[in-house]
């Protein structure tokens, strides 16, 4: 007797656009493993939405999870 294996694959909603940021980038998709890169407008900087804490980085990236979110949380672009 042979045991077949089914696997599927987890899809994440599209990834949401913060305000003042651009559109996330999703060349792979939006499937579990895939990442999300975003970009703030000129002049701002990324804050997260639960924790008030702002980054500076160019760019954030998240990944598609097993759970169907989208991690790390949302965040927002506000001035620096």
């Amino acid at each position: 007797m042979h045991r077949r294996l089914f696997t599927f694959s987890v899809d994440c909603d599209d990834p949401v656009r913060p305000e003042f940021g651009n559109p996330p980038q999703t060349p792979e998709g939006t499937l579990q493993g895939s990442r999300a890169t975003y970009t703030c407008q000129e002049g701002l900087e990324f804050c997260s939405k639960l924790e008030q804490d702002c980054l500076n980085p160019d760019e954030l990236v998240q990944i598609c999870l097993s759970t169907g979110q989208w991690d790390p949380q949302p965040v927002v672009c506000q001035s620096m």
